[in-house]
């Protein structure tokens, strides 16, 4: 299977949303969520931008590992992106999810649409 164009531009970007440098600036994080930005947490709790954007200011700094990284074109515009990932704090075991997102550019500018993580037992 040939890889599209644009999957590591994605890729890029979800690995952006990761740095907690980036998650920390709430300038960055705006620029890359769409104003109508939703996520639907692992705890079931529904997000909207301004929500998250707060959320991630605060967030505790944690290392990830992006693995299984996959981007399905449904247009030439929007994309559905899904990968593992796995976050290890300063105590206890990695946490490990299934996370998917959906990208939707416009005016040549991609921007998160959507958002889950869930968390997975492997």
């Amino acid at each position: 299977m040939v890889e599209h164009p644009e999957a590591d531009v994605l890729r890029q970007l979800e690995l952006k949303l990761l740095n907690p440098d980036v998650r920390m600036n709430a300038d960055e994080v705006e620029h890359l969520l769409s104003d109508d930005f939703v996520e639907l947490g692992g705890s079931g709790r529904v997000f909207n931008k301004s929500t998250t954007v707060d959320r991630l200011k605060r967030d505790y700094p944690s290392a990830s590992t992006m693995t299984a990284f996959r981007a399905r074109f449904l247009t030439a515009d929007i994309a559905l992106v899904t990968y593992r990932l796995s976050c290890s704090g300063c105590s206890g075991p990695p946490r490990r999810s299934l996370r998917s997102s959906i990208w939707k550019r416009t005016g040549g500018v991609w921007r998160m649409l959507f958002h889950q993580g869930t968390p997975c037992a492997d």
